[in-house]
């Protein structure tokens, strides 16, 4: 019984690497990362981590608090001065995992334009 994380990196899409997390061969807890280049900060990137998805059976054993940690190392690994994250859901218990995490949902405010 093993558990192990990895990037997947797609050569078309560098700056959006797939964080993984894998346990016993199965894949338990994902997450995208993008990193955006940035004219500020002395043109250090930004990173924005969207998808985090862990499987339901494997919730609450610290797969997915891996995962979003393993993104947030890639994130510094590239030199970005921030990670954001945003969620659409008003779930309380995915504030408190978010936070949890080392997130603030205080420190910005995000509007979203839906562009369907």
């Amino acid at each position: 019984m093993g558990c192990s994380t990895r990037t997947i990196r797609n050569s078309s899409q560098p700056t959006y690497p797939i964080v993984v997390v894998e346990h016993d061969d199965r894949l338990v807890s994902s997450c995208v990362l993008s990193i955006t280049p940035n004219l500020t900060r002395g043109a250090r990137p930004f990173a924005v981590i969207e998808n985090v998805v862990t499987h339901e059976a494997y919730r609450g054993s610290g797969f997915g608090t891996q995962c979003v940690r393993n993104a947030t190392t890639v994130a510094e690994r590239r030199d970005c001065y921030k990670v954001m994250l945003l969620t659409g859901s008003d779930e309380q218990w995915k504030h408190e995992f978010y936070e949890n995490c080392g997130f603030d949902r205080e420190a910005k405010t995000g509007f979203v334009l839906d562009l369907r």
